[in-house]
């Protein structure tokens, strides 16, 4: 079966019942995007500040969106460091953890801004899944739009 995740906006969540087609305001249907579903968990493409593709996980769990420090860095995003914090993002050890600001997201054809995003190291997840996590969608993606998940 193909694997989609609909986003449409906000504004249409009393549109329609949730089980129902969805639309994007001002658009006939829902846009698609493809994933990947690792251990039932989804995984998206996700490009930042127009990088190339990066690994991205939808964590409805998330309070925001976060990035990988290592990713953070090469991408060059300016940061502000926060000290460090025990259980950021990385189990039961302690992790330096910054903010970077207004930092462009693209998820397929949908992009946005996010003001505040953290920047964790996520390197015992990514070795826990066995692929590379360079950050994850939490709620600074979800807000935005409702997402219907179709595998």
């Amino acid at each position: 079966m193909r694997k989609l995740l609909s986003i449409v906006c906000l504004s249409c969540l009393f549109a329609a019942p949730a089980f129902a087609q969805i639309q994007n305001k001002g658009q006939s249907k829902a846009i698609e995007i493809p994933f990947r579903l690792i251990d039932g968990v989804i995984w998206l493409q996700v490009r930042i500040n127009g990088s190339g593709p990066l690994n991205f996980p939808l964590d409805t769990a998330a309070g925001n969106d976060v990035i990988d420090r290592a990713r953070a860095e090469e991408l060059k995003l300016p940061l502000l460091e926060a000290g460090v914090q025990a259980g950021a993002g990385t189990g039961d050890g302690t992790a330096r953890i910054a903010i970077a600001e207004n930092v462009g997201f693209s998820v397929g054809p949908v992009s946005y801004t996010n003001p505040r995003v953290g920047v964790v190291p996520h390197d015992g997840v990514s070795r826990a899944y066995g692929e590379r996590m360079d950050g994850l969608l939490g709620r600074g993606f979800l807000s935005r739009w409702i997402v219907t998940v179709d595998y």
